[in-house]
């Protein structure tokens, strides 16, 4: 279940629980919206990089650590790309308020991956979404909720059930083909393959 998108007040350094969404407001009126690994290091990059030529940070707004940061970054950068003034380099964007960056980055869906000792750690440094999906999917075949020759959901019912872009969707369904798991009929969708 989603919730609303947590902002984080420190900021933090490498996660294994996903990857951030940051959002800067350069005190030159300049929005810079991205996504990194590691909050603090970017952000003194930024810093150290653009100081001598008296640019500094205004103001900052950073995620939770999370699995859909990929998707969440693309729908940021898609509204404010639909608001700004001005586009430049991709990423960057003049005559926007910072604050109504912020507000719908507040907005952006955010399923919070499990902690305590019940719950594993991700062994990647990068928590990836679509892998996170593709492993529920992969039980749900192993366990028979998907036995051999069934449907699999496609990419719109895997878009729903997690609320992930549909990019996603389909990385999830590439790879459990690749992996030899599904099978794909143009028209019809993927199938669950017979175990050998």
């Amino acid at each position: 279940m989603a919730e609303r998108q947590p902002t984080l007040a420190k900021l933090p350094r490498k996660s294994p629980f996903g990857s951030y969404v940051y959002a800067l407001n350069f005190n030159v009126g300049v929005v810079k919206v991205g996504l990194t690994s590691s909050p603090s290091k970017r952000i003194r990059t930024y810093l150290t990089t653009l100081l001598p030529f008296g640019i500094s940070i205004a103001d900052q707004w950073v995620s939770e650590p999370h699995g859909q940061a990929e998707d969440n970054e693309a729908l940021l950068l898609e509204f404010c790309r639909a608001r700004a003034s001005t586009v430049m380099n991709r990423e960057y964007f003049a005559g926007l308020a910072f604050s109504d960056v912020t507000a719908f980055a507040a907005t952006l869906p955010y399923v919070a991956i499990r902690t305590g000792p019940s719950a594993p750690v991700p062994s990647e440094t990068r928590y990836i979404r679509w892998r996170q999906i593709a492993a529920i999917i992969q039980n749900r075949i192993d366990d028979g909720t998907y036995p051999a020759g069934s449907r699999v959901p496609s990419v719109v019912d895997i878009s729903t059930e997690f609320e992930v872009a549909a990019s996603t969707a389909q990385k999830v369904l590439g790879h459990l083909k690749s992996e030899g798991l599904i099978r794909t009929e143009v028209g019809l969708g993927s199938f669950v393959e017979p175990k050998s």
